[in-house]
């Protein structure tokens, strides 16, 4: 009897372990975020990869417009999200550091004179923003003016930045207010740098994984993301995916 009990022992003990899965979700913008089933799935994916294989840990990926990550992750439907802010998603539990630092700018015509020099400068410009997203110190503005079309209008749903740039070149809004690498990846991939210029930034801010306190591994995922990144071969992957984007930590 002690032998076959010790025998059953060794053989579950044999069994591989079936890993745990985190859900996240994200919206498509890349270099952030990119087509998750390429060999780029982008900068955050990328890292967020690295650090929770290398931890023995699976994660499931899912693609939405933005408006609805938040809506799933409040509810606690996921684990958590990639390329939150503090001021967009309050209520999550946040890393101790960031994933990268997140810098605002107005985009505008070709050509065009008009630069961004404080809200004053704003009188009858209609900007072009993304349903949910944070801008930093402008989301208090935003929201002000958000009812008010002539101000401010809100993109929602899919190809978001792909239209507001039309948008904006079809003079149906005057700028567009965007993340400094997301915009200029995006000029550059579809050949647009010498028809939209950039026309003066506002303060960036940090972007992290956050998670659901709703979860029941909540707080387990958030300190391994913090301990993660204080580790000196994490930092130089960083810096490796970075590099694979034709970018550094000084963007």
């Amino acid at each position: 009897m002690r032998c076959g009990f010790l025998s059953l022992v060794i053989y579950l003990f044999s069994l591989p372990v079936v890993a745990e899965t985190v859900s996240l979700q994200a919206v498509t913008r890349c270099p952030y975020v990119c087509d998750i089933k390429s060999d780029k799935k982008g900068i955050l994916i990328d890292i967020t990869d690295y650090i929770f294989t290398r931890a023995g840990y699976k994660v499931n990926y899912q693609i939405h417009p933005w408006a609805r990550v938040v809506n799933a992750v409040n509810k606690g439907n996921i684990d958590g999200i990639i390329g939150a802010t503090r001021k967009n998603v309050p209520d999550l539990l946040f890393p101790q550091h960031a994933l990268m630092l997140s810098k605002i700018e107005f985009f505008v015509r070709h050509n065009e004179t008009w630069q961004y020099k404080g809200l004053a400068s704003l009188f009858k410009k209609r900007i072009g923003v993304i349903n949910n997203l944070s801008y930093g110190k402008m989301d208090s503005y935003i929201r002000k003016y958000t009812k008010n079309p002539r101000r401010i209008l809100i993109i929602s749903g899919k190809r978001t930045l792909s239209r507001s740039t039309n948008m904006l070149q079809a003079k149906r809004i005057g700028a567009v207010l965007e993340d400094k690498i997301v915009m200029s990846y995006f000029l550059k991939q579809q050949g647009l740098q010498s028809k939209i210029q950039p026309a003066g930034g506002v303060s960036g801010e940090n972007i992290y994984i956050a998670f659901s306190p709703l979860r029941p591994y909540a707080q387990k995922y958030t300190d391994l993301v913090s301990t993660s990144l204080e580790e000196n071969d994490v930092q130089h992957k960083m810096k490796e995916i970075l590099a694979a984007y034709q970018l550094s930590s000084e963007n």
